[in-house]
């Protein structure tokens, strides 16, 4: 019982200890124009993990409908401060989401084309 308890809170002073070094990176004053400005850090994380020379390297990221539901990205792209920026944006109330998420693509459905992720055409 000890045991775990003990591994439960060095996980929980990991986990407090990664938001105390990420938050200068993803808090930005919310009630400045920081929801604008951490939608846009999103979209060029996303730009620039949406890369690839074949479809394997492709798959669908969900979001959740504040941002669109989802996304493409390489499986390999470093996804921690997109994570981390997305969580704010959402916890945060940046946004109201009134609609439900269409399906996610399964896997076959996701190319690559052009060196960019995307759904095949006529999907």
């Amino acid at each position: 019982m000890k045991r775990g308890l003990f591994g439960t809170l060095i996980l929980l002073v990991i986990i407090a200890a990664l938001i105390i070094i990420a938050w200068p990176q993803i808090g930005p004053n919310l009630k400045s124009g920081g929801c604008q400005q951490l939608e846009n850090q999103i979209q060029n994380n996303l730009n620039s993990s949406n890369y690839c020379t074949q479809d394997s390297d492709c798959v669908a990221l969900n979001l959740g409908c504040q941002l669109g539901c989802f996304a493409f990205v390489n499986k390999n792209a470093d996804l921690n401060i997109l994570g981390n920026l997305t969580n704010v944006y959402i916890d945060s109330g940046c946004k109201v989401c009134n609609e439900l998420c269409i399906k996610m693509p399964d896997q076959s459905e996701i190319i690559c084309s052009g060196g960019k992720c995307q759904i095949k055409a006529g999907n």
